[in-house]
């Protein structure tokens, strides 16, 4: 009973402290002719969404005691399995409308000849999906933790957490060597070529495969200053999240200090990392001291265990 209790009070907590917010993202980003947003490709879907989460949130879970507002703690549970399946599935289709939208948009950047060198999704993709990306991931990660809770399958060994941290430190350490030797194809064979963050986050993503069977990815850390961020890597099983960069010349030792100390107040209050692996990518080595930012943010900052990797360094 005592992990009921604890379930049932941070989820509590959760639609206290987010009821309003949500509330006021479903009535500013409606999607109509008539307001500031105009439809597109999928907005029908969007709009559904984000009034999906908020009236569960606002009208089935209004009375979490047991047996007024749920008959027995295993009809919450189930409420609440039930509750992860729809997220989960609005999920992959908002993941889906994003996908097409970027795609789209690529395909007329390069017919107007533009590069995408520095491509950023949140420059095109409309805000009221990018909303309804952030309220669906917000609260199925609520939800996710909150059955955890319940389950008692938060409580992994500081040892298996050891474990998993280490392995992704000698994969992110090696990284670099990793790609030098990929580029050595037979007989002059096609490579791949590292030209952005996101061919960064490409190859690291294959290289965990390799170690961890779950690797979520389009979470979403809640917001802070008033705006969201996409999570690279969460290997939720250890409640880690990883984090990538790469250098460049606008993106050098200051710039990177600053978004890292950005991402860590982030990640803070994420109800499933509680430890930040933060890889920076610095092949050209613009970063001038490297080992003195990874001591400087390299501890604990509240609840949260932050490790930062620098790699290569000169």
């Amino acid at each position: 009973m005592g992990n009921f209790s604890k379930a049932t009070e941070y989820f509590r907590a959760f639609r206290e402290s987010h009821l309003q917010d949500y509330f006021d993202v479903m009535r500013h980003y409606n999607v109509s002719h008539t307001s500031g947003y105009h439809p597109f490709p999928g907005s029908d879907l969007v709009v559904q969404t984000i009034r999906d989460i908020y009236y569960n949130l606002e009208e089935t879970y209004a009375d979490l005691s047991v047996p007024s507002g749920f008959v027995t703690p295993d009809a919450l549970v189930q409420s609440w399995n039930g509750f992860r399946g729809l997220l989960e599935r609005k999920n992959g289709e908002l993941a889906q409308i994003r996908q097409k939208l970027i795609e789209t948009e690529k395909k007329k950047q390069s017919q107007r000849g533009y590069g995408i060198a520095e491509w950023n999704d949140l420059d095109y993709l409309p805000e009221p999906l990018i909303q309804a990306k952030k309220v669906c991931q917000e609260t199925l990660a609520a939800v996710t933790y909150t059955i955890e809770l319940y389950n008692g399958m938060q409580t992994r060994t500081e040892s298996e957490k050891s474990i998993a941290e280490e392995n992704i430190i000698k994969i992110l350490q090696r990284f670099h060597r990793f790609y030098l030797q990929i580029k050595k194809r037979h007989a002059g064979r096609q490579s791949i070529q590292i030209d952005d963050e996101y061919d960064v986050q490409d190859i690291l993503h294959a290289i965990l495969r390799l170690e961890f069977d779950d690797i979520r990815e389009e979470e979403y850390t809640p917001s802070y200053a008033g705006g969201s961020s996409r999570v690279d890597f969460l290997i939720k099983a250890s409640l880690i999240a990883i984090e990538v960069k790469k250098t460049r010349s606008s993106l050098k030792s200051k710039q990177v200090g600053e978004e890292l100390i950005i991402d860590i107040a982030r990640y803070k209050s994420h109800p499933s990392v509680k430890t930040l692996i933060c890889f920076v990518y610095d092949p050209e080595h613009y970063i001038n001291n490297p080992h003195g930012i990874e001591n400087d943010l390299s501890k604990s900052h509240d609840d949260l265990s932050v490790r930062v990797i620098i790699s290569p360094k000169p």
